[in-house]
């Protein structure tokens, strides 16, 4: 099967001590069977703090957080004794594969990089080119696609040519994307929709904080169309499009995912603004860091994201 990924998925890459929101700190991290099976033959002093270190609750295998919810492999310079010790293919498939997402096709895979990560954000949302999916491996199949995976790349490819219509400001391509396709978003205001993000599962007291600043304040005008802060609102646009709409296929809800990335990028521009800058302008920085906080709180629960697409059905 041949992968695709955007033009910049290539560029990724961990900056480990350096990373200011370290992966290794605060998640739960559950360890395939495979990986486990690796781990319990590890021998001398090292195999008995693998074992000492993970836990087998309801049938799965996890690492035993240590003090403030670090992994407890993370080391005191932050780095990984378990790469530090086994080599980095000894990884289990969740560490492995952070901040990485896959969407599967019948036809094709595509793979990208998540804004959950600094790193990946700061490369996302820096990046002055169009993005673009490019073949990254493997060979093209046989069979040709499904009228059903075609109709979903021929609207794919339409949404996105909207959203890269530099021509046009961003609101104005998102109006071209609302009246091109009979989508729009409730009729609610920006302290409204913060308190429909209050009502979902929240991981971090800062994000509360956040939220609850917006609850007096407007949506942010998106009228430029050129420039640093043009291509990052595009670029997050695009990224949203790009890992959310294919699940459309299976539930039917292609226009809400479309609609759920204009959402995305609306509240994390007003995160942006209101809730990191302090003289409420959009800078490219802060948009960054709010795309994170938005990414970790949002994209990494199947219930968030389900009580949003209700909203926007």
């Amino acid at each position: 099967m041949r992968i695709y990924a955007p033009d910049y998925y290539g560029k990724f890459k961990c900056v480990a001590a350096r990373c200011r929101h370290n992966c290794c700190i605060g998640w739960e991290i559950d360890i395939d069977k495979s990986t486990y099976k690796k781990y319990s033959a590890v021998g001398d002093d090292f195999g008995s703090r693998l074992k000492d270190g993970i836990i087998i609750e309801d049938g799965s295998a996890h690492f035993v957080l240590a003090d403030g919810e670090r992994c407890p492999f993370l080391n005191s310079n932050n780095l990984c004794d378990i790469i530090i010790n086994l080599g980095e293919d000894s990884l289990c498939e969740i560490c492995a594969a952070h901040p990485r997402y896959k969407n599967f096709f019948d036809s094709r895979g595509e793979v990208g990089i998540g804004l959950c990560c600094e790193t990946a954000a700061e490369l996302i949302l820096t990046r002055a080119e169009k993005t673009k999916l490019v073949a990254v491996c493997g060979e093209a199949e046989a069979e040709t696609e499904s009228a059903e995976e075609d109709m979903f790349f021929k609207l794919r490819e339409s949404i996105l040519k909207i959203l890269q219509n530099r021509e046009l400001s961003i609101d104005d391509r998102i109006e071209g994307l609302f009246e091109n396709f009979g989508i729009d978003l409730p009729d609610k205001s920006l302290g409204e929709w913060a308190e429909v993000f209050l009502g979902l599962e929240r991981l971090d007291d800062e994000w509360t904080n956040k939220l609850n600043k917006l609850s007096d304040k407007e949506f942010v005008d998106c009228k430029m169309k050129d420039g640093k802060i043009a291509a990052a609102l595009e670029q997050l646009l695009v990224y949203f499009v790009l890992r959310h709409l294919s699940d459309g296929i299976y539930d039917g809800r292609l226009y809400e995912r479309a609609a759920f990335a204009v959402l995305s990028m609306r509240i994390i521009c007003a995160v942006g603004v209101y809730a990191v800058s302090a003289d409420e302008r959009l800078d490219v920085p802060f948009l960054i860091e709010a795309a994170r906080m938005y990414s970790l709180e949002i994209e990494y629960s199947d219930e968030n994201i389900e009580g949003l697409l209700e909203c926007l059905s």
